[in-house]
């Protein structure tokens, strides 16, 4: 079963990280993003369950978060606690972090994800 991925962050981190992901792997269909900018929390929530609502339940919901404990991730878990949706909920995205689901869409394993990502983090 393959996964749909949404991205969202404060100010435009996630667009731009959907924008690297396509310049190094093409079609990035199912990711998709909303960033909170200076139109408020209003906005960034209609976004956001808009996205939400028109994405394909039959498939795996994974939402990308910038921080924990931000705007962003606070009103993803909102919305899975209100609507008791089946989404997972991921933070401190990175580019290692989405590669590694983009290459696994049909196999995703969020403590993985998690793990993989902590280990590209290095002092060189």
């Amino acid at each position: 079963m393959s996964a749909n991925v949404l991205l969202v962050s404060h100010g435009e981190l996630a667009k731009s990280m959907c924008e690297s992901l396509k310049m190094l792997v093409g079609d990035v269909g199912k990711f998709e993003y909303v960033c909170l900018d200076n139109d408020g929390v209003d906005k960034f929530r209609n976004s956001f369950r808009l996205k939400i609502d028109n994405i394909d339940n039959d498939k795996e919901i994974y939402i990308l978060c910038d921080i924990k404990g931000g705007t962003p991730f606070n009103e993803a878990f909102k919305y899975k606690l209100e609507n008791k949706a089946d989404f997972r909920i991921l933070t401190g995205m990175n580019i290692p972090m989405l590669l590694d689901i983009y290459f696994n869409l049909d196999n995703l394993n969020s403590e993985q994800i998690i793990l993989n990502s902590k280990e590209s983090i290095e002092i060189i």
